[in-house]
């Protein structure tokens, strides 16, 4: 319990160390204006997050007891399931977001200041992996080898700190930052899943095919229904609850038919005739 408490506290404290870390590069190389556009992003990350989540946190007791227990193929079950769902959630607000990114910060804060949408839509991007990957920590955790997995990739997150830094002060635009802070998160989430995969009984074949192939299909689904169709329609109130709501069902149709398997249809449609006999 003291190892777990102590590595658990490390790995705290160097997300902290490069989470003001990298406020101080950005107000250092391009000013506290750029600092507040940074933090706004935060925080819609964090809201964004908070509503995809709400899947993990339902199955978390759940996956540490099918673990502990020795069901192996119910934890894989629940971890793979997990991710994908979280996504899933996700998807509902963030290609709205996304293509409408201007109007909506607009919305929320009247005059937006310059690159507050490219660093927002950067987090949202972060909190795609962020939702894809809670389950597989949740899988971690319940092995209780956490140290590498922990430790590893927040100090490799640490080191892109100078990387970050270089970036800011000689590129011309705070842009390039977008990319470095977008990078450094995907980095340490692979490295996440590349040591979680060594402690744990998921495997990255079973990663890629049961987690990252069927977002990524829904994901190109709903990239090609707004490119064709719903950002046609012109940034005003009235028009983005109406996307809000087509993007709702078009996830659920695409989820349906490209990114869930046979069984989990049939899953699927077992439940809903409980419901609707």
């Amino acid at each position: 319990m003291g190892k777990f408490a102590g590595i658990s506290t490390l790995s705290g404290i160097l997300y902290v160390v490069t989470s003001e870390g990298l406020v101080l590069i950005i107000n250092m190389t391009f000013g506290a204006a750029l600092n507040a556009v940074y933090v706004i992003a935060l925080q819609l990350k964090n809201s964004i997050l908070s509503f995809a989540l709400n899947v993990y946190r339902a199955i978390a007791p759940q996956i540490t007891k099918t673990y502990a227990s020795g069901e192996f193929e119910d934890h894989k079950t629940l971890v793979y399931m997990g991710s994908k769902m979280a996504v899933y959630m996700l998807y509902l607000v963030f290609f709205p977001f996304l293509f409408q990114a201007n109007y909506i910060m607009h919305l929320w804060l009247g005059t937006v200041p310059p690159y507050t949408v490219e660093f927002a839509q950067a987090m949202a991007f972060v909190s795609l992996t962020y939702a894809a990957f809670e389950p597989i920590r949740g899988a971690v955790m319940a092995t209780n080898h956490i140290a590498k997995f922990m430790l590893i990739p927040d100090g490799v997150s640490l080191f892109g700190l100078p990387i970050a830094y270089i970036c800011a002060k000689n590129g011309d635009s705070p842009t390039i930052l977008v990319y470095v802070v977008l990078l450094m998160e995907v980095l340490a989430c692979v490295l996440r899943v590349y040591y979680g995969v060594q402690v744990s009984i998921i495997k990255v074949r079973e990663v890629l095919r049961r987690i990252v192939v069927p977002i990524c299909l829904v994901g190109s689904v709903q990239c090609g229904v707004w490119y064709a169709f719903l950002s046609r329609f012109s940034p005003t109130l009235k028009h983005l609850v109406f996307t809000i709501l087509l993007n709702g069902i078009t996830t659920l149709i695409a989820v349906y038919i490209v990114g869930m398997t046979q069984s989990e249809r049939h899953t699927l449609r077992r439940e809903v005739r409980k419901l609707w006999p």
